[in-house]
């Protein structure tokens, strides 16, 4: 049998016809189209991958190339330095003086010859472990006077060091010196202070290294020290009219310090920051928190400091400050200077586990770490103090002890007056 097609009768069913099939093509074209796009796409992400790969493995085999350009930017310095100064630079002085490179590398062993060589070793790049060393490493002659640091325990908790051997004590390393007319100034965990030619050095007893200096100190030394126990964090001195501080965790020197540097108290206040790669510069009123990485204000918080409240579990500070020597309450800050409970002040305040516990003259409160409430006591005539397991409170001419729940756990009968507040003392 014959098949027959059929076409359009009509006018409009040939239009009709001739717009579906331009549609069918347009559509065809549009495909192509973005194939074509995807294609090219991943075609251009491929090559950015590869050519990425391929950057990070030369950067991958080039470490040791790294570490030769940084020794020969050393010894650059080194040989610059002595030429000026006719004297051997201490390590602080070579990275103050070092151009900044693209990487950052840090060397753990570097020593600095007399004849201006070098030798590194145990070094990182970009925070990295490299295997690979520069320079030589050489015994010197020892042209100056000995001087070995032995530790002394007297309890396994308290220790000290000595400059000669006693009974009981242990070598712990020793230093070097340039001339026979060193001497001994003080030691602690690891490093050494050490005074020759009128100026002072502080020594890494463990490597026979200068690890910073020279520069001066005062009368009573230990007021320019960052310590905290044995832990030696810096040194704070001033330089031609100049205040400077050198961070030992850093191991750099930052220069022109505004303010006096806040004293280790009753409370160690200082010390407790040291921890936290902090130190407190006081200046005009303000108490800088200086960053001993950076050398920079992290924050500042006005008036007087009086007291630092560390929480071991939670890694955190409190700090109390009073807005002037005659205020009788305080304002409590967190670790990053910013004041709690809406800026209010306190007479009393306490961490306690996981709950602060602040209070003043009538009443207390207990909130949780989150600074949600968890208690509001009732007013009461006098509290007295609050401690870790107990708050004393004078209510009703009686002298009650309260726990952290508010219950009474003892009475005492006697009448209160400001002349017998010594009983408070006593009592506790």
């Amino acid at each position: 049998d014959e098949i027959k097609i059929e076409e359009p009768n009509t006018r409009e069913e040939r239009l009709l016809k001739d717009e579906k099939q331009k549609e069918t093509k347009i559509n065809k074209k549009i495909t192509i189209i973005i194939v074509c796009v995807v294609f090219v796409g991943l075609i251009i992400t491929l090559i950015l991958i590869n050519t990425k790969r391929d950057k990070v493995e030369i950067e991958k085999v080039d470490y040791e190339n790294v570490i030769n350009q940084y020794g020969k930017s050393v010894e650059k310095v080194v040989k610059s330095y002595m030429e000026a100064n006719n004297e051997v630079p201490a390590w602080s002085k070579v990275l103050e003086l070092i151009e900044n490179k693209k990487h950052d590398v840090v060397c753990n062993t570097h020593n600095i010859y007399e004849d201006g060589s070098i030798y590194l070793d145990k070094c990182k790049v970009d925070n990295k472990n490299i295997k690979y060393s520069y320079g030589e490493k050489k015994e010197e002659e020892k042209v100056g006077k000995t001087i070995n640091v032995y530790k002394i325990n007297y309890t396994e908790e308290y220790y000290s060091y000595l400059s000669k051997n006693d009974i009981g004590s242990s070598l712990v390393g020793s230093v070097t010196c340039k001339t026979d007319s060193c001497e001994y100034i003080d030691a602690y965990d690891k490093y050494v202070i050490i005074y020759e030619s009128n100026k002072y050095y502080l020594y890494d007893y463990e490597n026979n290294t200068i690890q910073f200096g020279p520069f001066d100190l005062s009368k009573d030394y230990l007021e320019n020290l960052l310590l905290e126990g044995h832990t030696i964090y810096g040194i704070y001195y001033n330089e031609d009219g100049v205040n400077n501080l050198y961070s030992v965790i850093s191991n750099k020197t930052f220069k022109n310090m505004k303010g006096i540097l806040l004293r280790n108290g009753y409370y160690d206040i200082a010390s407790i920051l040291y921890k936290y790669n902090y130190v407190i510069i006081v200046d005009k009123g303000s108490n800088n928190f200086i960053n001993l990485k950076t050398g920079n204000i992290s924050y500042s918080i006005k008036g007087i400091l009086s007291d630092f409240i560390e929480d071991k579990k939670n890694k955190l500070v409190y700090m109390t400050a009073y807005s002037s020597e005659n205020d009788s309450n305080f304002k409590i800050y967190n670790s990053n200077g910013k004041a709690l409970f809406n800026e209010q002040k306190f007479k009393y305040f306490k961490v306690v586990d996981d709950s602060l516990i602040v209070g003043n003259e009538k009443e207390f409160k207990i909130y949780d770490k989150k600074l949600n409430l968890k208690l509001s006591s009732k007013k009461y005539d006098n509290i007295l103090g609050i401690y870790e397991d107990f708050i004393v409170i004078v209510n009703d001419q009686k002298l009650r002890i309260l726990d952290l729940d508010e219950k009474e756990l003892a009475i005492f009968d006697f009448v209160w007056d400001d002349s017998r507040y010594y009983f408070h003392d006593e009592f506790i």
